[in-house]
């Protein structure tokens, strides 16, 4: 299948595993560099090859998008794709089965945080060398929830 991916410069996150493995060797399959972001290697990813640059950041850091995003820019010249596909728990972060009056506003921040605070600065920090390019595509990545799915009413 040719996707016209050849050439492009992409930043995927949590591509150590999973979704942004999968995503990653498909980038690199169709002749995309890829910056893969993630907290530590994998073995899969290590075997990959290709033009692939593995940038071991923490996204609970708010400076960490802005840093990969200006590696990519240093070593492939440019950015095309941002895939925002971290998310669920926080790194260190254990999640039982509660209901949704049991966490507080700590619990809730630290979520958001991870969540949709290091996809907005993801963004912000892509869209300068993306429009730079002539534009690009960020794609937000909707795996399962980080909280266990329960329906609710505000009369709860």
């Amino acid at each position: 299948m040719d996707l016209q991916l050849s050439g492009r410069v992409a930043i995927v996150t949590g591509a150590s595993r999973g979704i942004g493995l999968a995503v990653t060797r498909t980038l690199i399959g169709e002749g995309a560099r890829v910056v893969a972001v993630s907290r530590k290697t994998s073995p899969e990813l290590e075997e990959l090859g290709g033009d692939l640059l593995h940038v071991p950041v923490d996204l609970m850091d708010p400076e960490a998008p802005g840093q990969v995003v200006a590696r990519a820019v240093e070593e492939f010249g440019g950015l095309d794709i941002l895939v925002n596909n971290a998310g669920g728990r926080p790194p260190g972060v254990a999640l039982p089965r509660f209901s949704f009056l049991a966490p507080a506003d700590e619990d809730w921040r630290v979520m958001f945080e991870f969540n949709l605070f290091s996809v907005v600065r993801f963004v912000r920090a892509a869209i300068p060398p993306m429009l730079a390019r002539g534009g690009g595509r960020s794609f937000p990545s909707t795996g399962r929830p980080a909280a266990p799915r329960r329906s609710f009413t505000a009369g709860e």
